[in-house]
């Protein structure tokens, strides 16, 4: 069999290579293995019917909130993804230097879904409950940690969530140290 599934008559979607219109998708080792019309339905285990379905490839969802307590997501994340065909989201901030650990324990444990993560520059995160952002309080921020954070986990965080009304240079001020060239450079890699 050359097949494991096979999804027979979908709307293939793909501008990534350039495709569109009614396809079978052949799936083998949990891989796609070949996109064309009217492939051999004798070579595949299984064959589902896609008919009047949009098939893509995986999505991503550029902006959502896993984190417990700053979200409406958390351990029921692979459950939405699942639904709407997000195969990777972008966590927006939901924790700080503070919570980060937090977040990955919850990734690491309870998310399958590929997650990559902005660290707030906020060492508390998003709470939900500040009027204006987290940083309506400057001493929450927390250039040197979230640059820390950013470095100790460069699997996960690639980049900073800044959040709030305020011109860049008062979010430099809030902090002694605030946001030096080189600390700046790491935030935004």
């Amino acid at each position: 069999m050359q097949y494991d599934v096979l999804l027979t008559g979908g709307e293939v979607m793909d501008p990534g290579a350039g495709l569109r219109g009614l396809m079978d998708v052949g799936i083998a080792g949990g891989k796609i293995v070949e996109v064309g019309p009217s492939l051999p339905r004798n070579q595949a285990r299984r064959t589902i019917s896609v008919k009047g379905l949009l098939v893509t490839p995986g999505l991503v969802d550029l902006h959502a909130h896993v984190f417990v307590n700053a979200h409406d997501t958390g351990a029921r994340t692979d459950q939405f993804c699942r639904a709407s065909g997000v195969t990777t989201l972008c966590d927006a901030g939901s924790a700080g230097s503070a919570t980060f650990a937090g977040l990955r324990q919850v990734l690491d444990h309870e998310v399958r879904t590929r997650v990559r993560a902005f660290v707030n520059l906020s060492a508390i995160g998003i709470t939900g409950t500040t009027r204006g952002g987290e940083l309506s309080h400057f001493p929450y921020a927390d250039p040197e940690g979230c640059a820390r954070t950013i470095t100790e986990n460069p699997d996960l965080a690639i980049g900073v969530k800044l959040r709030g009304r305020f011109p860049l240079d008062q979010v430099e001020r809030a902090h002694p140290a605030g946001l030096c060239a080189a600390r700046y450079e790491i935030l935004c890699r």
